[in-house]
């Protein structure tokens, strides 16, 4: 599949997994997030907005946004269609190291069965540019399948945060239906001192 320019049967298949099938899992890792709904929140790789539309329900109480970020704009266009009822939504096509010369804006990234995807040599530049857009004590919900052939190992994810300046808080391991194995992490930006 061609990430940014994706096929009529690469939405459609998306659209069924993330909107129908996956709904459900979609709903309970959002809620692990603990949103009181005044947040600032990414979904990183948001794509076709299949995660963002549960984030965007939490936040709806309370006044929160959350930003659908993705290098294409065939997916966005997508999550654009799929959560037209959600004015509390921001899509933005762009590279993650153009929102992190903002500096710190968001209190909660998520991370959705997207990085193992990236090419290994960009992968700790991301995480870091991550990190900057992070507010302090804000938290990174991260979920990644760990298969060998298609995924990444827990280990890695936790070097990658670390070297961030991201520190681990939790973490659970299991297994999600059409994904398999799967590592979910938490990680938080610890407050700077001043010296």
């Amino acid at each position: 599949m061609d990430f940014k320019k994706p096929s009529r049967f690469d939405i459609f298949v998306h659209t069924l997994a993330s909107y129908v099938l996956m709904r459900g899992a979609y709903k309970k890792y959002v809620d692990t997030f603990g949103l009181k709904g005044d947040e600032e929140v990414l979904d990183f790789g948001g794509g076709g907005g299949g995660l963002t539309r549960h984030i965007a329900k939490r936040l709806l109480q309370g006044r929160g946004h959350v930003t659908c970020l993705d290098t294409s704009e065939a997916w966005l266009d997508v999550a654009r269609k799929q959560l037209r009822r959600f004015p509390n939504v921001r899509f933005v096509c762009d590279e993650i190291s153009n929102l992190a010369d903002a500096g710190p804006q968001f209190d909660v990234i998520a991370i959705h069965i997207m990085l193992h995807d990236i090419d290994r040599e960009f992968r700790q530049d991301i995480v870091s540019a991550l990190s900057r857009t992070l507010k302090d004590t804000g938290k990174l919900f991260i979920r990644e399948p760990t298969k060998e052939k298609h995924g990444m190992p827990a280990d890695e994810i936790r070097q990658l945060m670390t070297n961030g300046g991201l520190e681990e808080v939790g973490f659970t391991e299991g297994k999600l239906r059409f994904v398999g194995p799967t590592y979910s992490g938490v990680f938080l930006k610890p407050p700077r001192t001043e010296n």
